[in-house]
């Protein structure tokens, strides 16, 4: 099996992981070779270049008749295909969409789905009186300020002041050096940004990533000319040439590429590097550039594409990451051996191998002076060397797992890192952190809801915890606390008193605003509950779970009347209508279903998705049911279950989220492909995509 066959197999093995992500606690896997695949995949299927290939160097991968190899791709193919893996992420998958209660929380509760796509997504907040700037608050929330999922890299203006970084949740990000954020997010990258640089102006970002694609920004994020496309695959690395007007890169086709600033391929791309090529950088003078790969070499080009000398060998496997020295003379590489090595330009080793971390070394960098060299690993530290490998000081511990990239500041003084956590840190050249971390919450955020009155966030997530917020992010009290596993929805009482959730405990539980439980939970579901809603009047509890069934319970936690059955499958979303007499219900069985309060069907199922159903709401006027699937349509239906106008189409996948606006002209979905939108009834779209 070559590199390619390899990075095919991971590519298979990322699809998977995106929908186990969202499903993390079902296994629906049936058959040996499915059971074997949740390993593998997951095992492999991490977050960034430097960790995936880690897991493809293990034994299991390298070959044998007991290792990957005897698997071959077409078996694994085939078993991934198989219908079991469309089941995986599908139901959750989006059900545990970030973007679900908010939305509908200016109109009616609604109820949560979950898993934001961790890459996690973004939060879809309500429709605050069809206000805009409303929803871009909510959108974004308090989780805007850190990355939902590991940072990849981070960078440095010139000037020192701005810090760069991007994440596995597609965005690249600008923070000041206290920690805030710098604007709203940049977005245009369809996956994980995996590489990010300043110009040497300071005035431009360019970035690269999942999508295959190079991107140009301005430092409000709008993006400058269209994407550079020509790599096939991902692109793991960019950078400027000194004078600001050649980008390089290099990815996962293996070749190393020049542009110009519009996108223009500025010759043919530079082949050598056997597999993919993970790190470049152009030499201070700007006449040559270096790279690293998964081959294990390090390799010098003139701007032609000419190789200057003989491949660098000596790292015992893959390296992650290249740099220059200052003055042009010295190449420092780090690599999945462990290792910071340091070269002369002809590819002599300067020394012996730099040894200290514990794992692979993800990033290297000089500082601006040249007598330094900083390195991230996976062992979770930041280290600073002398030019002779003598660590300076002690390993800089604080990231939560392994770190990504690394920085020094143009002044020297300061390192920046990211890392797996989540987090950007800063320190000073002793290992003492300059001030908090970059971040947020804590853990995925499943499900969000305003308040009746629009002042206070509710949110839940993987942590267990229920948490309220103000429009400010400012934390309200302690966390709820309560929970035994992750929390999938929340929704406020209409009065605002009281919040109720439901989650992966098969608990629902209602709280007063200091977290105080209200009484016992709820237990009656066999499985998570995946969506909770008040009545229109406060007095009832609607909640759908995993065991196919719609409960009604009164504020006390008891029953009312029998669970509603006839879902085939996992129940992801309900919701009261405004009269509170009928209650909606949407599953994996693809139907959107309507009961009475006695659990008596109205009308036949409705019928329309292909694929499960994971969001369902009612129009202020009770006449009106709007839902959103799997098949990345929004449909509305009577309440007879006939289809009203053609399926509202415009989401690139899953819709996890519908709301109606309070006036009830307007819908709103949030999908998988990380968007909101607005739909006028007839299913027009009403502006650009959020």
């Amino acid at each position: 099996m070559n590199y390619f066959d390899v990075g095919k197999l991971w590519c298979l093995a990322r699809e998977l992981r995106l929908k186990s992500i969202k499903c993390r606690r079902k296994n629906l896997l049936y058959g040996g070779w499915s059971y074997l695949l949740v390993g593998v995949m997951t095992a492999i299927a991490v977050v960034s270049p430097a960790l995936w290939v880690s897991e493809l160097s293990s034994p299991f991968f390298r070959g044998g008749e007991g290792g990957i190899k005897s698997l071959y791709l077409t078996q694994l193919e085939s078993a991934i295909s198989h219908t079991q893996l469309a089941a995986l992420g599908e139901s959750a998958g989006v059900r545990y969409s970030l973007g679900v209660e908010p939305v509908r929380a200016q109109v009616a509760p609604i109820q949560g789905t979950g898993e934001i796509r961790f890459p996690q997504t973004e939060v879809l907040m309500p429709v605050q009186s069809g206000s805009l700037d409303g929803i871009k608050l909510a959108l974004e929330g308090k989780r805007r300020q850190r990355h939902f999922g590991p940072v990849s890299e981070v960078a440095f203006s010139p000037d020192g002041k701005t810090v760069a970084s991007g994440g596995t949740d597609g965005t690249v990000r600008l923070w000041d050096l206290k920690g805030n954020p710098q604007g709203e997010p940049f977005k245009g990258h369809e996956g994980r940004v995996f590489s990010v640089a300043f110009s040497p102006d300071g005035k431009t970002v360019v970035s690269g990533g999942e999508d295959g694609t190079v991107r140009l920004s301005d430092l409000k994020g709008n993006p400058i000319g269209e994407p550079f496309k020509g790599h096939e695959g991902y692109v793991f690395s960019v950078a400027f040439s000194p004078d600001g007007k050649t980008v390089v890169s290099g990815g996962l086709d293996g070749t190393v590429r020049l542009w110009d600033l519009k996108g223009n391929p500025q010759g043919e791309p530079f082949k050598g590097h056997e597999g993919y090529v993970f790190s470049v950088a152009f030499s201070p003078d700007g006449k040559t550039v270096v790279s690293g790969g998964l081959d294990g070499t390090v390799r010098l080009w003139d701007l032609k594409g000419n190789p200057q000398g003989e491949p660098f060998k000596g790292h015992e496997g893959w390296v992650f990451s290249v740099a220059f020295s200052p003055d042009g003379k010295t190449v420092a590489s780090g690599g999945v051996d462990g290792t910071v090595r340091l070269w002369d330009l002809k590819g002599n080793p300067q020394g012996e191998p730099f040894k200290g971390h514990e794992g692979r070394v993800t990033s290297v960098a000089f500082s601006p002076d040249g007598k330094t060299v900083a390195s991230g690993g996976e062992d979770g530290t930041v280290r600073l060397w002398d030019l002779k490998g003598n660590p300076q000081g002690e390993p800089f511990k604080g990231h939560e797992g392994r770190v990504f990239s690394v920085a020094f500041s143009p002044d020297g003084k300061t390192v920046v890192s990211g890392g797996e956590d989540g987090t950007v840190r800063l320190s000073d050249l002793k290992g003492n952190p300059i001030g908090e971390p970059f971040k947020g919450d804590v853990g995925a955020v499943n499900s969000v809801a305003f308040s009746p009155d629009g002042k206070t966030v509710v949110s839940g997530g993987d942590d267990g915890t229920v948490r309220l917020w103000d429009l400010k992010g400012n934390p309200q009290g302690e966390p709820f606390k309560g929970h035994e596993g992750w929390v999938f929805s929340v929704a406020f009482s209409p009065d605002g008193k009281t919040v109720v959730s439901g989650g992966d405990d098969g608990t629902v539980r209602l709280w007063d605003l200091k977290g105080n439980p209200q009484g016992e939970p709820f237990k009656g579901d066999v499985g998570a509950v995946n969506s909770v809603a008040f009545s229109p009047d406060g007095k009832t509890v609607v909640s759908g779970g995993d065991d196919g069934t719609v409960r009604l319970w009164d504020l006390k936690g008891n029953p009312q009347g029998e669970p509603f059955k006839g879902h085939e499958g996992w129940v992801s979303s309900v919701a009261f209508s405004p009269d509170g007499k009928t209650v909606v219900s949407g599953g994996v069985d693809g139907t959107v279903r309507l009961w009475d309060l006695k659990g008596n069907p109205i009308g036949e199922p409705f019928k329309g998705h292909e694929g499960w159903v994971f969001s369902v709401a009612f129009s202020p006027d009770g006449k009106t049911v709007v839902s959103g699937g799997r098949d990345g349509t929004v449909r509305l239906w009577d309440l007879k279950g006939n289809p009203q106008g053609e399926p509202f189409k415009g989401h690139e996948g899953p819709v996890s989220e519908v709301a109606f606006s309070p006036d009830g002209k307007t819908v709103v979905s949030g999908g998988d492909d990380g968007t909101v939108r607005l739909w006028d009834l007839k299913g027009n779209p009403i502006g650009e995509p959020f």
